[in-house]
């Protein structure tokens, strides 16, 4: 785990996550091998102390009430770059699919987040977020969009991993 920001945050999976896809992105330029290694053994920090058996990834090891799409889509992306580029020696695949599926149906409301969204506003993304208690997106807590770089992680996700079968 990278603790590069205050006591607080060294846990938040954003900030775990983003700097796995940091450390890959840069094995990726320079084939330097540390990079790929730390990738993993920080991702494998995520999966051992984040990720829950429905596939929800918890905001830091003491909150697991909030959940939201931008961290399930960070993990696609880490799952899919720690595939490719160890040429499948790390597979996450089985982490994946619970990540993907928390997000269609094994998550605390048992909806697929995306129909039901689409089927409520005519937007077809998935809500934002969802608590424990399987509320969605509470505009009070959360307000009431997503941001760009929520959709473009989304879409960067969706692309790398579109042959994710179910």
């Amino acid at each position: 785990m990278f603790p590069f920001k205050e006591e607080g945050y060294r846990t938040a999976v954003q900030c775990q996550l983003k700097a796995v896809i940091a450390l890959l992105l840069a094995y990726k330029a320079t084939k330097q091998k540390e990079y790929l290694g730390s990738a993993k053994k920080n991702f494998d920090w995520v999966i051992n102390n984040l990720l829950l058996p429905n596939g929800g990834l918890q905001w830091n090891v003491k909150n697991s009430e909030n959940f939201f799409e931008i961290h399930q889509m960070l993990f696609l992306i880490c799952c899919r770059y720690l595939s490719d580029l160890s040429e499948s020696k790390y597979d996450y695949k089985p982490y994946a699919v619970k990540a993907w599926r928390f997000l269609l149906d094994d998550n605390f409301a048992d909806i697929d987040m995306y129909v039901h969204n689409y089927k409520s506003t005519g937007t077809f993304f998935s809500y934002r977020c969802i608590d424990s208690d399987g509320s969605i997106q509470s505009r009070k807590k959360h307000g009431g969009f997503k941001g760009a770089y929520e959709l473009g992680h989304t879409f960067w996700a969706l692309g790398l991993n579109e042959d994710l079968s179910l």
